[in-house]
């Protein structure tokens, strides 16, 4: 696997930058030290040489022994249409660092663009020309202007006077992949005429991957991106999984995950809030998934698009997973802020939080911004806890066990009992050590000490279904969920544990010791 780790402008840059790493060969690690050469010091960024890349990969230097350098990591993988030589000699830093060689192993592109366009939707609206014959709540649709339309933009005249529309409002946002227009645009009704609209628009981004997987699969996931200028101000992702791809618009792709920001018939959705100034960020890509953490203020908002490792289940129809694609973001709420500090639904997608509680159900909403492609090829929703309904501001969080991601969501009797871990329940109780409630948990791990640094406990996130059919879907591939008690000091820290690196990072807003993330540098 390839990591990336920057800064991005804002959110449309951020999907801009994962097109390009995601679509690009890179550098994946450092195989080998050949010469450790002199005057190097921890933290020390040595970029890689040769190649033709749109951005060149950077080595960070981890340890050094008087300046020798005895351990380094991929910092940035790069994006490269010609890789550079695997064999590094002579390499510097801007510290005074000088003959460092090393070996590097490389990956290839693990995904393609099917769809990277703008598209234009429009954002407000107002009377140019009230025309005549117009009654309240007429919906009207906007001339294209002869612009290519994905959707047409449709407009309810909420109040007139003698026929002369003096409100309007948009019903429907259209999608377009230009402009049509942004005064005097001429919009029809059987009966009225003559209503000419003044409009703003907004450019956004719509991108779908295809990844490569073993070489055999045909994977597709989605991203576009969407946003509010005016009130309550947002710049989000909206996530899709497809179970194919055809050359049609967005919502007309085959058999699309659930959830559209723009559409109140299709609720439900895995979101992203992000921001629209520069913060930073860490990718890890391979030919078959992406993650992505973005720091947005204090939070954290996070992505999964593509496989999972998949269990064979005895009981299911198959006995395998014939398309086991994972979509998870923050929320379902498609309109939250990125610096919200008090919504519990903008969690992580390793413990994913569903909003409000539906009515003659619990504390179960219907719906969650994590959602997996059954054995069924259904879409299945994943949830570690809800709040406690949807207007309370999120101050109430409920543990679940419907369908969960082991060990921050509660375990099934499929494992070993009701909301225990694997164990003897009277030794060790799985709520000691993560807690639903956000208070602090009742006992902590800690690290092990070793000669390489502290040795965290990883334990693997797993998906199990209480449901109907009940099954252990599998694992999220290099994931893990650790205690971050110990010498963990920010998002994107390295911890040590069985020789190899993890980078680890909060779960949405929660910093708390028992909700953090470790994911696989390569």
């Amino acid at each position: 696997m390839a990591w990336f780790e920057g800064s991005a402008t804002d959110y449309k840059d951020l999907l801009a930058q994962l097109k390009e790493y995601a679509t690009n060969d890179n550098v994946q690690s450092v195989a080998s030290i050949d010469a450790g050469g002199t005057g190097f010091a921890i933290g020390d960024l040595v970029s890689v040489s040769g190649g033709t890349s749109t951005t060149t990969s950077v080595l960070e230097v981890v340890a050094v022994s008087a300046g020798v350098v005895t351990e380094i990591r991929v910092f940035h993988g790069g994006a490269y249409s010609v890789l550079p030589s695997t064999t590094q000699t002579g390499l510097t830093s801007a510290g005074g660092g000088a003959g460092l060689n090393v070996t590097l192993t490389t990956q290839a592109a693990g995904w393609i663009a099917r769809v990277d366009r703008s598209v234009f939707r429009p954002i407000t609206v107002a009377v140019n020309a009230g025309g005549t014959g117009y009654a309240a709540t007429d919906v009207v649709t906007l001339d294209d202007g002869g612009a290519v339309e994905l959707r047409p933009t449709l407009i309810t005249v909420d109040a007139v006077s003698g026929g002369v529309a003096t409100t309007i409002s948009l019903a429907q946002l259209g999608i377009y992949e230009s402009i049509p227009g942004t005064t005097g645009v001429v919009t029809s009704h059987a009966i009225g005429s003559g209503l000419t609209v003044d409009l703003t628009w907004n450019e956004e981004e719509e991108l779908i991957l295809e990844g490569s997987g073993s070489g055999a699969d045909e994977i597709f996931v989605g991203i576009r991106t969407f946003s509010n200028l005016f009130g309550s101000t947002y710049f989000n992702w909206e996530l899709a999984g497809m179970q194919g791809f055809n050359t049609g618009q967005w919502s007309g792709q085959p058999s699309m995950s659930r959830g559209r920001y723009d559409d109140d018939a299709n609720i439900g959705g895995c979101f992203v809030p992000l921001r629209n100034v520069s913060f930073n960020y860490w990718m890890s890509i391979t030919s078959n998934r992406i993650m992505v953490f973005a720091l947005v203020g204090t939070n954290v908002a996070s992505c999964f698009l593509g496989f999972i490792d998949p269990t064979s289940t005895p009981g299911l129809s198959a006995g395998l997973f014939p398309y086991p694609l994972l979509v998870a973001g923050c929320t379902t709420d498609p309109f939250n802020v990125a610096t919200e500090s008090t919504l519990t639904s903008f969690s992580g997608f390793h413990d994913p939080v569903a909003i409000g509680a539906i009515s003659g159900s619990g504390f179960r909403s219907e719906y969650s911004c994590c959602q997996l492609n059954s054995p069924g090829n259904a879409w299945l929703d994943f949830r570690n806890s809800v709040t406690g309904i949807a207007t309370d501001g999120g101050v109430s969080r409920f543990e679940v066990s419907d369908r969960t991601i082991f060990p921050l969501g509660g375990e099934t009797v499929l494992v070993s009992g009701d909301d225990v871990w694997p164990t003897n329940p009277q030794v060790v109780a799985r709520e000691d050590f993560v807690t639903q409630t956000l208070s602090a948990p009742s006992q902590s791990l800690i690290p092990t000490p070793g000669a390489s640094g502290d040795e965290y406990l990883l334990v693997p996130l797993t998906m199990t279904s209480f449901f109907a059919p009940e099954f252990i879907a599998g694992q999220i591939p290099d994931a893990y969920w650790l205690n971050a008690t110990g010498a963990i000091a920010d998002n994107g820290s390295i911890v040590n544990a069985g020789g190899d690196r993890y980078r680890v990072f909060q779960s949405g807003r929660y910093s708390g010791s028992s909700q953090w993330l470790a994911v696989l540098e390569g």
